[in-house]
């Protein structure tokens, strides 16, 4: 029986050629400068004091946050003056000015970690290189280097980076979490496709490839202060200020927007998106049968704009339906109407599609408006907008809640995924694959300083004494599952019980504090306490995450507030009436504890 041509195929198969050639070969059109130009060019060029590196926006927020501390708490605080002035009039007092910078971040901040007051110091370093248009003085950060290591560490009682137990994820693990997801999981989601498509499917994807989860979700920083990233990082400092556009001429206009231009984006987010993910029917060479095959193309790496290095993950089918990856993205491009095929409507005709019987493979196409589409979505996303991935944020808030209820006893983060990974394809393939597998330069052996089970799995004790290795005891012993009680719950400690337990005296002193701090106040943001007003929201959003509180007690901004219809509800709605004529009633809807922000207050 001959195979039948859908009707304008082998126009759209030329289509999709020239243009790919096009794309190959192109090249876009540049205005060339003549001689003229070339030599204001040079000319102009001698006048750019300081050109600023090309930072990620993690770099970015990073600075900008450094420099608000600075700004508006560090000097503020100390009498300096000028924040800019004292960074270049500093001279070779930038040494104490740092020593001290730094010591007022550990006697103001929550710092735990020796890496994180080090950050601080880097970042500013950026600050300092930025303002001062000069190189940070060597011998200032080594005498730093001393100075945190004999002061600061010891007096904050600073634990190292690393100093916690490092889960590590195998496949029980996994098994676990997806069961609970599917058939335990009492949380509420936006939609059905958040907990049926994407947390799966980004499990499955997390430990197929041991990837880091900003190559699947999106994890870029959102910088809120652009006025003053504009103003800390100018595209160049000349002599004579920028004349306006009316009096410039079209040679000046030219060297303008050559020195003044940006890098372009590629026109998608910073995820996975259907153009990276290869789906075809495969025969396969042994039994003779067809199967399901993708290939997932990883682009987002860790220093990717530095040395881009894509990386190619081959998916087969799973044994396990549970476990198969390819089913998720099978059944998230018919739910998004992905597939190029209009006639591909429900997964059965996928699998029974076949190659032809001079051809290896199969491929499936996407349509050509979703290639640049994310495959996991924004669970707030509407159904029209189809652009929005979902962030990493909402992807590790998700995976701890349900690892914490699944009964783990540590939280389960993307990171345990990786870990896992290594570990599993460590000793079973070469140290090249491997490192190729986790991004690993091998010269510097990231893996055995980094990823390595802290737990040795190999009965040492048995091999001494020349007795038979416990080996299925060890791999047992080796992962997180170990501790995991199915009957734990976040919420199983009884209501009376936590009734009957006194207010902590800390939360309440700075309840009170912060009370006097406000004054009157309806914003905390830049103001004259900021520091003791974050420092409480930090304890209690902590105690919250710990299940602490309960919606008990609702304390309002208004000290003559009436509540109605607050205690025992995860749906709240708060009528806020005043004695005060000049203030409107309004009303406050609740969902749940994460949502009471500054104006409402929850005790136990």
């Amino acid at each position: 029986m001959a195979t039948q041509v859908p009707a304008h195929a082998h126009e759209d198969f030329l289509r999709l050629f020239h243009s790919r050639e096009a794309k190959l070969r192109g090249k876009p059109a540049v205005d060339a400068l003549n001689n003229a130009q070339h030599a204001a060019l040079r000319k102009k060029l001698e006048s750019i004091h300081f050109i600023p590196p090309v930072w990620s926006l993690a770099t970015q927020k990073g600075v900008v946050d450094t420099a608000k501390r600075w700004e508006s708490r560090y000097c503020n605080d100390q009498n300096l003056g000028d924040w800019q002035t004292v960074l270049l009039e500093a001279g070779e007092s930038i040494k104490s000015i740092a020593m001290d910078f730094l010591l007022w971040i550990c006697e103001r901040s929550a710092v735990r970690s020796y890496g994180t007051t080090w950050v601080y110091f880097r970042q500013f370093k950026q600050l300092f290189v930025l303002c001062t248009r000069k190189t940070f003085p060597q011998i200032v950060t080594l005498e730093l280097r001393k100075w945190h290591k004999k002061i600061l560490v010891p007096r904050f009682n600073l634990q190292p980076p690393n100093f916690r137990d490092q889960p590590v994820l195998d496949a029980d693990d996994l098994h676990a979490l997806l069961i609970f997801n599917i058939a335990f999981d009492r949380g509420t989601f936006p939609n059905e496709r958040h907990p049926i498509l994407t947390l799966p499917g980004i499990c499955q994807a997390l430990s197929g490839t041991g990837a880091r989860p900003a190559e699947f979700v999106y994890n870029e920083k959102k910088i809120i202060d652009r006025g003053k990233v504009t103003r800390l990082s100018k595209a160049f400092d000349t002599e004579e200020e920028m004349e306006d556009d009316e009096a410039l001429d079209e040679d000046s206009r030219k060297l303008r927007d050559l020195l003044t231009q940006e890098t372009t984006g590629r026109g998608r987010p910073k995820c996975l998106c259907y153009e990276d993910i290869n789906l075809m029917v495969v025969r396969d060479p042994v039994g003779g049968g067809n199967s399901l095959a993708t290939q997932v193309k990883l682009i987002h790496h860790k220093g990717v704009d530095r040395k881009p290095k894509p990386t190619i993950y081959t998916f087969p089918q799973a044994k396990r339906p549970i476990f198969c990856f390819i089913n998720t993205i099978i059944v998230s491009a018919i739910a998004d109407g992905a597939f190029a095929a209009s006639a591909i409507k429900s997964p059965a005709q996928v699998y029974q599609l076949e190659p032809k019987a001079n051809q290896h493979a199969l491929p499936l196409r996407w349509k050509r408006e979703w290639l640049k589409r994310p495959v996991f979505r924004s669970c707030k996303s509407s159904p029209e907008d189809q652009d929005t991935p979902l962030p990493y944020s909402k992807l590790c808030s998700d995976l701890k809640r349900q690892s914490l209820e699944a009964g783990f006893e540590n939280h389960i983060t993307p990171r345990a995924f990786r870990r896992g990974v290594s570990n599993a394809v460590n000793g079973q393939t070469s140290d090249a694959v491997r490192d190729q597998i986790m991004r690993h330069d091998p010269k510097w052996a990231t893996f055995n300083s980094a990823y390595i089970n802290q737990r040795v799995k190999f009965d040492v004790q048995s091999a001494f004494l020349n007795e038979p290795t416990e080996d299925s005891l060890i791999e047992l012993l080796g992962h997180m599952s170990l501790t995991k009680d199915p009957a734990a719950r976040r919420y199983m400690v009884p209501q009376d019980v936590w009734d009957a337990l006194p207010i902590d005296p800390e939360i309440l002193a700075l309840e009170n504090r912060r009370d006097q701090l406000k004054d009157g106040r309806y914003a905390i943001q830049d103001h004259p306490q900021q520091d003791y007003t974050e420092e409480f929201w930090t304890f209690k959003k902590f105690s919250m995450s710990q299940g602490c509180y309960s919606a008990k007690t609702v304390w309002c901004w208004s000290s003559s507030s009436s509540v109605t219809g607050c205690k025992g509800l995860d749906l709240v709605r708060l009528t806020f009436v005043s004695s005060h004529s000049w203030l409107p009633e309004f009303h406050l809807i609740l969902i749940g504890s994460r949502m009471a922000m500054f104006m409402i207050l929850t005790t136990k």
